[in-house]
Formats: structure tokens, C-alpha cells, sequence
């Protein structure tokens, strides 16, 4: 349905929420969003509410709206669209526990993007095969996923996508053994994200990987650096910034090893109330699951 077949006042909101997306004002876009017919709204305005509310901490609406965008693509023919939202669903699902879920939308995610020419939401394929393969200790197979991934990002022009297959490279090398080298890369994907050459999400999802990784290196300097950066990030964003408790983990670890005692337990505290409900439940977790959902990766 098109705002020509809606009535005035339901198009002008549409119009207002659409404005709300483009300005990441994610609590109006969904309060705007949420007061309409769901039968008024298009695919993309289905993925831009799944969005919204991801940012606002309503995780299972941003499941329902997503599979809605994404029949709207299969039905539309869409099919990077409709693969970008198959994978998006995969990773939320994963986040949220649910295997077999999870593993069904990246086969239809796979099937989607399967056959089409070469695009950057195939980055996302990529990035899981690193993942799998450096699991499994296939070490050069996982470098060559996560090459290609950075090469398609490179070439598509997505400097987010090219930031991830930085990370995901260094990732490789950490767990090769290669630290020097692997943290050396992780700089390099992490000043993309402070020098806010980033969308919003990746800025937090690489900021997040990042300081898992210093974390598991044991590199209290750098991780202390790239928490303050991550928090002073967080600080400027707005109050629906899921980003926000996870930062503050990290904050709380590297200040529980200074032997900051009193000001990490305030931390702490804090980032009880800012986390969501499934990061409370699993804490912390590496590669793809180490952020909250995509939700919103545009």
C-alpha cells in the first residue's frame, strides 16, 4: 500500500516517522511507527520499525516487523533486500538462543543472495564462514572468508562492512596466535568507528568486538583506551542507545582489574538497568554474538 491509497493524516505520519528514521530518532520513529495500520507501511518502512524497535529494547516486535520486511522483498523480488533481512533474522534469533531458528534464516538468507552478483550484503556470508571456519581451526580458509568479505566491502563501497572484515580478520589472527598483528588490525578497524566514519550500529558493533578482543588479550592499556573512546561515543548518542550497558561491561572489567573496587560496583549497577534482556541472560559472548542484534545494520 502507498500513501495515495491511505488517508491524509495516517500519510503525514508516515511522512514524520520516515523523517524520525533518517534523523536515528529511534523512540519517536517507533511512538510514530507503532500509531499506524501495519497494512499502510512498505517493506523498507517494515525494516526502519524492526529498527526502531531494536533501538528502544523491544527485541521481539523487531523480529515481527523484520519478517515482515522481509516478505514484502521476497514478494517484491527483492532478493539482497530479502537476504540482507534472512541474515538480520538469523543473527537476532542467535542472539536470542534460538538455534534451529537461527539456522533456518541463514538458509533462506543464503538462498536470497545465492546466484546474485556480487554485492556487500554477501558480506554477511562471509563473515559467518570466518567465523565457522576459524572455530573448526581451519585458520587460512576463516582468513580467506574474511578477506573476500572486506574485499566485496571495499568495492561495494560500505565503509562498515569493510570495518568488519578488518575485525574479522584481526579475529583471525588472535586466534591463530598472531596477536601483535591481529591487535594491530583491530586499531585500525576501531579508528574507523571513533573517527565516525561509521553508521550508529556499526560504531557500536565494532567498538564492542573490539574491546571483547583487547579483553581477551589481555591488554588492559588498549582496552582502557578503547572503553573511554566506546563511552564518550555512547555519551553522545541517545538515551535509546543499546550499545550503552554493554560498553559499560567493559568499563566495569577494566576497572575491577585497576582495582578500581567502588567505582566499578557503581558500574556495575548501572549496567544491570541498561542491558538487554538476552545480554543479561548470556553476558558476554565472542564473534558474531558478541554485540547486540543488528537489528538495525542499514
Amino acid at each position: 500500500m502507498t500513501e495515495r491509497t491511505i488517508d491524509r493524516a495516517a500519510a503525514d505520519t508516515l511522512r514524520q516517522a520516515r523523517d524520525a528514521v533518517a534523523r536515528e530518532a529511534w523512540a519517536e520513529a517507533y511512538r510514530l511507527l507503532d500509531g499506524l495500520d501495519t497494512a499502510c507501511l512498505t517493506a523498507d518502512d517494515c525494516a526502519a520499525f524492526a529498527d526502531a524497535a531494536w533501538w528502544t529494547s523491544r527485541i521481539e516486535e523487531s523480529i515481527v516487523h523484520r519478517m515482515r520486511a522481509y516478505a514484502g522483498y521476497v514478494a517484491a523480488g527483492m532478493a539482497r533486500r530479502a537476504g540482507h533481512m534472512a541474515w538480520l533474522l538469523f543473527y537476532e534469533h542467535q542472539m536470542a538462543g534460538r538455534a534451529a531458528l537461527a539456522a533456518g534464516w541463514l538458509r533462506r538468507a543464503r538462498r536470497q543472495l545465492h546466484g546474485q552478483p556480487e554485492c556487500v550484503e554477501q558480506c554477511y556470508l562471509a563473515w559467518v564462514d570466518t567465523e565457522d571456519a576459524q572455530r573448526r581451526g581451519a585458520f587460512d580458509e576463516a582468513m580467506t572468508a574474511a578477506r573476500h568479505m572486506a574485499a566485496i566491502a571495499r568495492r561495494g563501497g560500505s565503509p562498515d562492512l569493510l570495518a568488519m572484515g578488518v575485525q574479522a580478520q584481526s579475529g583471525v589472527l588472535v586466534a591463530q596466535g598472531r596477536v601483535g598483528e591481529g591487535l594491530d588490525l583491530l586499531d585500525e578497524a576501531m579508528c574507523a568507528a571513533m573517527a565516525g566514519e561509521l553508521s550508529s550500529f556499526f560504531t557500536g558493533w565494532v567498538y564492542c568486538l573490539g574491546l571483547q578482543q583487547s579483553m581477551a588479550c589481555v591488554d588492559l592499556e588498549r582496552a582502557a583506551e578503547w572503553t573511554d573512546a566506546a563511552m564518550r561515543w555512547c555519551a553522545a548518542m541517545p538515551a535509546e542507545n543499546n550499545f550503552r550497558g554493554l560498553c559499560r561491561v567493559h568499563r566495569v572489567q577494566v576497572l575491577e582489574l585497576r582495582g578500581n573496587w567502588s567505582e566499578a560496583l557503581a558500574e556495575a549497577e548501572r549496567t544491570c538497568a541498561e542491558l538487554l534482556p538476552y545480554e543479561r541472560r548470556t553476558g558476554r559472548r565472542g564473534g558474531l554474538s558478541g554485540r547486540p542484534d543488528p537489528a538495525a545494520a542499514r
